[in-house]
């Protein structure tokens, strides 16, 4: 869903009359996939099915809200690069892709707290708090442009990549390997 995602949105916008503000808002929604993509594919614990009936219905479940919020936040992305491409019908949909974040977020949430030994970890607040963040943003989307709701929407989720890097023991743990790989 991220890949098509990210390829609904250049097809879409092949028509755009590209400036500055389109081409930062088009690498802001790149940064806001990418971030998806790697808290998806790096940070979540897929070993999940084989610890019970509840975790597994909760992982398998809660990946609605994810794939419902990562093609809404593709639309929201599309909508804000138009809008800055000087399309002012789109003026006031900074909304859309906030509550595709929050919605994604919340799933994330969702199968991290289906991931024991612990329930409420950082992962799961900094999922939350991503949400709370894009839903605070839904009702300014009315008086804060599109370009603006994107780029903050890409800093909390690449912060969020950052910080479980920097906090994850099995990413510690490959990046000195590769380092003493490297020295001999």
């Amino acid at each position: 869903m991220l890949g098509e995602s990210v390829l609904a949105v250049v097809i879409g916008v092949a028509g755009v009359s590209w400036q500055a503000t389109s081409a930062l808002t088009a690498l802001g929604g790149f940064v806001v996939a990418s971030s998806l993509w790697w808290i998806y594919f790096d940070f979540l614990d897929s070993s999940v099915f084989g610890r019970g009936l509840v975790s597994g219905l909760v992982f398998t479940y809660a990946h609605f809200p994810v794939v419902a919020g990562i093609a809404t936040t593709g639309v929201g992305v599309r909508l804000a690069i138009l809008s800055a491409g000087n399309e002012s019908r789109y003026d006031e949909v900074g909304w859309v892709c906030a509550a595709g974040i929050a919605l994604c977020m919340m799933g994330l949430a969702a199968i991290q707290l289906a991931t024991p030994p612990t329930l409420f970890d950082i992962d799961v607040w900094l999922r939350l708090a991503t949400a709370a963040l894009a839903l605070a943003l839904v009702p300014a989307a009315l008086v804060v442009e599109p370009l603006t709701i994107v780029w903050v929407l890409a800093l909390a989720v690449a912060a969020q990549v950052g910080f479980e890097l920097r906090g994850h023991e099995s990413h510690h743990v490959s990046t000195n390997r590769t380092r003493s790989i490297a020295r001999k």
